[in-house]
């Protein structure tokens, strides 16, 4: 029987390796076994973050073995990160955009090898993010799985915001977010990195849709708030499987998680929200 792209195999087709990696629980692939192509690597939680948990344990040397593609932040929430193609780069609040360092380390990452199921190509007006989403929602298969969402096109309007690196004690996220820097611009072409995820998939990863933003010349990047655009080309990936590596360290093995689904709304909309 023929599936497309995707190669399902029946049993266990991950190995948890017992072995801490820089204080993180590594979940290793068997290669005496296949392993399904579509899987998301997640570092740490949403709760976690919202907790202001800030300090990661997982250098993007690692990292870059689980995907090349994705969004997340730095130790000390220090802008936002986006990975596209390969590479990974670094959205500061001063507007600057960098590529990142394999030795700088993420508390909090989703990644995976981005490999297209369907290709849409975008004529159709879209006069906000809000409407976007929207748009996107005619896209999903099913609203049971998670998806990987890549939108290159010319926007004739973008809104994204990156957060400053906070310093000890850690104030929450939400409150971070209330003082974000916001940044604007008119005709810019790039591509928006993100995933959607289902609604019971709320206590790991911001479910719905959340996408993060670079420029084609790499100048200019950050976590989308609001847009328009008149066409792009979305491709989509049906995600087989998530895996979560859960940091080891004391922090968050102690931490009482803050979750509130109205901060996180706040968190992903941005200051105006609040």
């Amino acid at each position: 029987m023929k599936y497309g792209k995707k190669k399902y195999f029946l049993g266990t087709t991950l190995v948890i390796i017992g072995y801490y990696l820089s204080g993180i629980f590594i979940v290793q692939a068997d290669e005496t076994k296949p392993v399904s192509d579509s899987t998301i690597v997640q570092v740490s939680t949403i709760p976690a973050v919202l907790s202001g948990i800030y300090d990661g344990e997982m250098t993007f040397n690692q990292l870059k073995k689980f995907g090349n593609f994705g969004f997340g932040t730095f130790n000390g929430l220090d802008g936002e990160m986006i990975a596209l193609d390969g590479q990974f780069y670094q959205a500061q609040a001063d507007g600057s955009v960098h590529l990142v360092t394999d030795s700088m380390k993420t508390p909090f990452a989703t990644v995976h090898f981005f490999q297209t199921d369907k290709e849409i190509i975008l004529t159709k007006s879209i006069a906000s993010y809000e409407q976007l989403q929207n748009q996107l929602d005619q896209y999903l298969p099913s609203r049971n799985r998670p998806y990987g969402l890549k939108i290159t096109g010319t926007f004739d309007y973008l809104q994204a915001r990156s957060v400053p690196k906070q310093s000890k004690p850690y104030p929450l996220l939400v409150e971070v977010v209330a003082h974000e820097p916001v940044f604007e611009w008119k005709q810019i072409t790039g591509t928006l990195v993100g995933y959607w995820f289902p609604e019971y998939m709320d206590k790991l990863n911001v479910t719905g849709y959340h996408l993060h933003f670079i420029s084609a010349d790499k100048h200019r990047a950050g976590h989308l708030l609001d847009c328009r655009l008149s066409s792009a080309t979305i491709a989509l990936d049906e995600i087989n499987n998530v895996n979560l590596l859960i940091p080891q360290n004391a922090e968050f093995q102690q931490a009482h998680f803050i979750y509130d689904k109205a901060d996180v709304a706040k968190v992903v909309k941005g200051s105006k929200y609040q």
